[in-house]
């Protein structure tokens, strides 16, 4: 299921409640949305929860955010979640990374972390934070 958020401030509360309140394997806090935000501003939070591979919930995050920021996109941050004995596999994380790859050329500034989550519903998640 994808969720969109288009509202500055919706944007930020969910990062807080999804990302920043919550330690990870590789920890994103506030600190990371707070060094975006202050010199851009956020257009943009997907938030792509299911059972599919991470690849999979990445490849559709990132065409709502190409579909919606166009050329104006300068950051974003990745938080990629599991739940407890759904432990993420190497060959998920190769999508992931030609996915980041492909903004990193772009001159996009990446953020990303993992995180266990256990009140997911799914399997996976992943949440994207867009900035222009």
């Amino acid at each position: 299921m994808i969720q969109v958020i288009t509202r500055e401030w919706q944007i930020t509360k969910a990062y807080i409640d999804d990302i920043a309140l919550n330690s990870g394997l590789i920890n994103l806090d506030w600190d990371d949305f707070k060094a975006f935000a202050e010199s851009h501003r956020p257009i943009v939070a997907i938030r792509n929860e299911d059972n599919a591979s991470v690849t999979e919930l990445t490849d559709n995050a990132m065409a709502e955010i190409r579909k919606r920021c166009s050329n104006k996109l300068s950051n974003i941050i990745v938080s990629i979640s599991y739940k407890e004995g759904e432990e993420l596999m190497m060959d998920e994380m190769e999508g992931i990374s030609d996915c980041l790859t492909m903004f990193a050329n772009k001159n996009v500034e990446i953020k990303w972390g993992i995180s266990q989550n256990n009140t997911l519903k799914c399997r996976r998640c992943i949440s994207v934070f867009a900035f222009e």
